[in-house]
C-alpha cells in the first residue's frame, strides 16, 4: 500500500512535466545538477531556497532547459532581495532564454534594480545585439529593503503578455501590466536563467524559490477589465486583459457609469486594442466612488461577457499646489560631521493640505540661475518628502519617500537662500536662513537639520524655525521634533531704533512685519519734525525696516519717533508707542573700556568680552574692531550697528544663546553675537580700536594672564575675569577678579559681581582699605582685602605683608615698586596659596621714598572662612 501511495504521488507531482514537458523547481534537493553556470556561488539554505554565496563582488549565472510550448504558457517565480536594490545591486531573470549566454542569446527577461528610490520590475526583450523595454511595473514598489516580489508570467498570444505579482511573497496576485509585443521573437528550445549583479556586502543577499512553469491551457474566458483609472474629471482610462474586438469595444451602449451614464466618445489607445479611454459628458466628484459597468465585449477568440461586469474606480483631483499648500519643512545645509543622518544635503518638502498636489513643473533653488525641477512627481494629503541630489537617493530610502533632483541646490553652510517656485516663476514657499539659527556651537559644526515649527504661521521666518533636537541630528521624512500650532495673537515688538546716518533711521522688531503697513509713512511720525522720503523693509529678515529722511538729523538733539498701526506678517497690530533716538557720537581714547573677559569657557562653551561705556556720550558699535595681535595680527570687525548708552556694559559673544544659558545672570538684550580673536586659555592681548575713516584710534587695550585669576581657586574653566571697577586701568592685574559663584562665574551685560566704587573718600590719606575683613568664598561678598593708593609722589617701592597673631609671616603681598593710584589685593591665602585659617591678622606696610624715607603702617584684618 506504501508503495501504491508513494507512486501515485510522484505521477502526481511529474504531470505537468509529462504532459506539457515543463517544470517545477522548490529546491528540495541538496544540491544543483539539473543547473549549468556558476552553480559554485549558489547554496541551498535551510528553508529550501536558492541563496547567492559567491566569495566576492561581481556577477553570477545558472540556467536549466525546458522544453518551450509556445503561446498559453505561465511562469511563476519568488524573488528575495534582501537590500534595497541599484544599478550596482541588480537582478535579472531570463525566463524564456535561447542559450546560456545572455549577452548574445534571444531572451525574455525580468530585471530589478536601478539609480534612485523609483525602482520597479522591468520586462525586456533582447533579440541578439537590440535590448528593447516593452513594458514595467508599479514605480516604488521595489525599493524596499527587501524587495520582494511573487511573480506570474503569461503569454496570452503571440503578441501579448500579462503579468501579475503579489509584493508581500505571497500567492495572492494581482494583474498588473499587460505588455505588448509587436517583436514576437520565437523560441522553442528554451532556458530559464538568474543572472546576480553584487558588491561585496550584497554577495550572499539574493534568494530565489518556487519556479513554476506550465502550460495554461486553451482561451475560453470572456475579456475582463483589469484596470479603469479617472485620468480627469470626465475621462476613463481602462484596460482588457487581452485584445478586444474593435466593434464591440467602441460601442457606447455597452459602458456605463451609474449617476453619471454612458460615455459619449471612446477611442483605443494601442495596437492590441486592449487599452481604451472613455470621456464622459458629466464631470465626476473628487474622493468618490463609482463603479464602471460593461457587458458585451467580445475577445478577438470569440469569447463574450453577456452578463453585466462591474469595475471601480476612484476620482481624486490632483491639484496645482498654491501659496502655503506646499512648504519647506526642514534641511540640512551643513551634513559633515554626522551624529547619525547621511553626510548629504536635503530639502524636505510638507504637504499641508487635504488635496493630492502635483509637483511637475515646480522647482527648488538658492535662488541663482540654476534649479532643481521636478518630473511627474505626486504629492499626497499631509505627506511629507525628502528632496536630494539624485545621485545620492538611496541615502534617504530608509528614512521615508524620496525624490532625486539633478541640479539639487548646495546650500552653503554659513547661510543661504532656499526658494520653491510653481511652472509659472510664481513663489510658494521662501526662506533665507543663517547659521545663527542654530543654538550650540555643536550644532553650528555640522550633522544637525533646521526644523519648521509652525506650518501655520510660515512667515515668522526665523522665529519659527530652531535645529532638530533628534538624537540622529534630523528627521527626514518624519515628523519634526518639535512642532506647535499656535497662532500668535501679539503686535510686534520693538527691539531697537538706530540712526544709521544723519540721513537714515533703522528700527528692528521682534518678529516679520506686514510689508505694507510697515512701509508707509503715515504709521511713523518723527518730533522734533523730519519728513519721511521713503520706509524699505529689509528682505531677507523682514522684522527691520529702514527710514530714509527728507532733512538730516541733528547731532546732540533728541528725537521721537511714534510708530502706530504696523502689523506682523498675519496681521497681529502693535500698540501705539514712543522710542526716543540720537545720532551717535565719535568715542575717543577711554570712552570704551573692556570690563570682563571670558578666555577659558567650559567644554562646548564660547568665550565673551564685555565693553563698558565709559562716557556720557551714546556711542555706536558700527566702526568698532577687535584684535588679538598676541595671536594673530589683524583686525576683527564688530558687525553690529547697536548703540551704546552712557555708562552701560556689552556683551559680545560668539554664540549668544550658549552664553545666556551658561551665565542665566546675564542681561540678554546687552549680549550680541560677533566674531571673536582668538583668546587663549593661558594668557593673551585684547585691543579695542575705532576706524576713523582712514585709521584705527586706540580706545582701550590690556593683556591677561591665567594667573590674574583668584589664587584660591583650583579649577578657572568657565569663569571669567571681571574688572572691580569700570574706569580703572584695564592694563593691571590688581584690577581683576574672578567672578563671583553666586552668579554662577559670569556676568555678561551687567555690572560686575566684583565691583568695587572708587573708596578713597579721605584724599590725604596715602591708602585706604575698603573693610578689613576678607571672605574668601566666591560669593561676590568681601571675597578680596583691596588696599587703594593715593600717594603724594611717584616712585614708592612698598613692602606689604601679612602676619598672624604670633609674628609669624604668612604672606607676602608686595615689595616692588608701586604706582601711585595702584591696587594691592589679598585673597586670604598664605605664600603657598592655601587659605589661611579664619581669625585675625595684621597687615604691615612699609612705604620707602625715592629719597630712602619710610613710612610705617598697621592694620588689623580680619579673615572669615564661614
Amino acid at each position: 500500500m506504501y508503495k501504491i501511495l508513494r507512486f501515485s504521488l510522484i505521477i502526481f507531482e511529474l504531470l505537468p512535466c509529462f504532459g506539457f514537458g515543463q517544470w517545477k523547481e522548490t529546491f528540495d534537493k541538496e544540491n544543483l545538477l539539473e543547473w549549468s553556470g556558476d552553480t559554485s556561488n549558489f547554496i541551498i539554505n535551510n528553508l529550501h531556497q536558492l541563496n547567492l554565496q559567491a566569495p566576492s563582488a561581481g556577477k553570477s549565472f545558472i540556467s536549466r532547459p525546458y522544453q518551450n510550448q509556445g503561446n498559453l504558457i505561465t511562469w511563476e517565480f519568488f524573488v528575495n532581495l534582501q537590500f534595497a536594490p541599484s544599478s550596482s545591486n541588480l537582478v535579472r531573470i531570463y525566463f524564456l532564454m535561447d542559450q546560456s549566454q545572455p549577452l548574445f542569446n534571444s531572451t525574455y527577461f525580468i530585471e530589478i534594480g536601478e539609480t534612485g528610490n523609483l525602482d520597479k520590475w522591468k520586462f525586456f526583450l533582447k533579440n541578439n545585439s537590440n535590448t528593447i523595454l516593452l513594458g514595467s511595473g508599479t514605480i516604488g514598489k521595489l525599493s524596499n529593503d527587501p524587495a520582494i516580489c511573487r511573480f506570474k508570467i503569461n503569454k496570452a498570444t503571440d503578441t501579448t503578455w500579462h503579468v501579475e505579482t503579489d509584493y508581500s511573497g505571497g500567492s495572492n496576485f494581482n494583474f498588473e501590466q499587460l505588455i505588448l509585443d509587436t517583436f514576437s521573437v520565437q523560441i522553442s528550445n528554451a532556458l530559464f536563467g538568474l543572472e546576480c549583479n553584487y558588491t561585496e556586502t550584497r554577495k550572499d543577499k539574493f534568494i530565489f524559490d518556487d519556479i513554476l512553469i506550465y502550460h495554461s491551457g486553451i482561451d475560453t474566458s470572456a475579456p475582463e477589465i483589469i484596470s479603469a483609472n479617472a485620468i480627469s474629471e470626465n475621462k476613463v482610462l481602462i484596460q482588457f486583459n487581452e485584445p478586444i474586438d474593435l466593434l464591440s469595444s467602441l460601442l457606447v451602449s455597452n459602458y456605463t457609469v451609474p449617476t453619471i451614464g454612458n460615455p459619449d466618445s471612446i477611442i483605443f489607445l494601442n495596437g492590441s486594442n486592449s487599452m481604451y479611454e472613455l470621456t464622459f459628458s458629466k464631470f465626476f466628484v473628487s474622493n468618490q466612488m463609482y463603479l464602471l459597468e460593461y457587458h458585451n465585449i467580445q475577445d478577438l477568440k470569440g469569447n463574450s461577457n453577456f452578463n453585466i461586469k462591474t469595475i471601480p474606480f476612484n476620482f481624486e483631483k490632483i491639484e496645482n499646489p498654491i501659496n502655503g499648500d506646499l512648504l519647506i519643512n526642514e534641511f540640512l545645509a551643513d551634513p559633515s560631521p554626522s551624529i547619525g543622518l547621511p553626510e548629504v544635503e536635503f530639502i524636505e518638502l510638507i504637504n499641508t493640505t487635504n488635496k493630492k498636489l502635483k509637483l511637475q513643473g515646480l522647482s527648488v533653488s538658492d535662488g541663482g540661475s540654476s534649479k532643481a525641477q521636478f518630473s511627474n512627481n505626486i504629492i499626497n494629503p499631509n505627506e511629507i518628502i525628502i528632496c536630494c541630489p539624485i545621485k545620492d537617493t538611496s541615502s534617504y530610502k530608509l528614512f521615508g519617500s524620496v525624490i532625486g533632483l539633478n541640479n539639487f541646490p548646495s546650500l552653503n553652510n554659513s547661510g543661504d537662500y532656499i526658494i520653491l517656485k510653481n511652472s509659472n516663476d510664481e513663489i510658494l514657499d521662501e526662506i533665507y536662513y543663517s547659521d545663527s539659527w542654530y543654538e550650540t556651537s555643536a550644532q553650528k559644526e555640522g550633522g544637525y537639520s533646521l526644523e519648521l515649527t509652525n506650518t501655520l504661521q510660515t512667515c515668522k521666518g526665523q522665529f519659527v524655525w530652531r535645529p532638530s533636537s533628534s538624537l540622529i541630528g534630523g528627521t527626514p521624512g518624519m515628523p519634526n521634533s518639535y512642532t506647535t500650532h499656535v497662532i500668535d495673537s501679539t503686535g510686534p515688538i520693538l527691539i531697537d531704533a538706530i540712526p544709521l546716518s544723519e540721513w537714515e533711521i533703522k528700527l528692528k522688531f521682534n518678529e516679520v512685519l506686514d510689508i505694507n503697513s510697515a512701509t508707509n509713512p503715515l504709521n511713523y511720525n518723527i518730533f522734533p519734525s523730519r519728513s519721511v522720503a521713503s520706509i524699505d523693509l529689509i528682505s531677507f529678515t523682514k522684522n527691520e525696516v529702514v527710514i530714509l529722511l527728507d532733512e538730516p538729523l541733528i547731532n546732540s538733539v533728541s528725537y521721537t519717533i511714534t510708530l502706530k498701526n504696523i502689523l506682523d506678517c498675519i496681521g497681529n497690530k502693535m500698540i501705539t508707542i514712543n522710542t526716543l533716538i540720537e545720532l551717535p557720537s565719535i568715542p575717543e581714547l577711554n570712552d570704551l573700556l573692556w570690563n570682563e573677559i571670558l578666555f577659558n569657557p567650559k567644554s562646548g562653551g564660547s568665550d565673551y568680552v564685555e565693553i563698558y561705556n565709559n562716557s556720557n556720550k551714546l556711542l555706536s558699535l558700527e566702526q568698532l574692531y577687535i584684535s588679538n595681535p598676541a595671536w594673530q595680527n589683524n583686525w576683527i570687525k564688530i558687525n553690529n550697528d547697536k548703540l551704546i548708552y552712557p555708562h552701560t556694559y556689552l556683551a559680545l559673544t560668539s554664540n549668544k544663546k550658549n552664553t545666556i544659558e551658561s551665565y542665566p545672570n546675564s542681561d540678554s538684550s546687552l549680549i550680541l553675537e560677533s566674531t571673536l580673536p582668538v583668546l587663549d586659555d593661558d594668557k593673551g592681548t585684547l585691543v579695542l580700536a575705532y576706524f576713523n575713516k582712514t585709521s584705527f584710534k586706540l580706545m582701550d587695550s590690556f593683556s591677561y594672564e591665567k594667573t590674574w585669576h583668584n589664587p584660591l581657586l583650583t579649577l578657572t574653566e568657565g569663569i571669567s575675569l571681571e574688572k572691580i571697577n569700570p574706569s580703572f586701568v584695564s592694563d593691571k592685574a590688581q584690577n581683576w577678579q574672578s567672578a563671583s559663584k553666586q552668579i554662577d562665574y559670569g556676568s555678561p551685560g551687567l555690572k560686575n559681581s566684583q565691583f568695587i566704587d572708587s573708596f578713597l573718600n579721605d584724599k590725604q590719606k596715602l591708602y585706604q582699605i575698603l573693610n578689613s575683613t576678607v571672605s574668601p568664598n566666591q560669593d561676590g561678598f568681601q571675597d578680596v582685602l583691596s588696599i587703594q593708593f593715593n600717594l603724594d609722589l611717584a616712585g614708592y617701592k612698598i613692602n606689604a605683608e601679612i602676619y598672624n597673631l604670633s609674628g609669624f609671616l604668612v604672606k607676602t603681598l608686595s615689595q616692588d615698586l608701586i604706582g601711585t593710584h595702584d591696587i594691592i589685593n589679598w585673597y586670604g591665602e598664605d605664600n603657598k596659596n592655601k587659605p589661611v585659617f579664619s581669625g585675625n591678622y595684621i597687615l604691615n606696610l612699609i612705604l620707602i621714598q625715592p629719597n630712602g624715607s619710610k613710612k610705617h603702617f598697621r592694620e588689623n584684618i580680619k579673615v572669615d572662612n564661614n
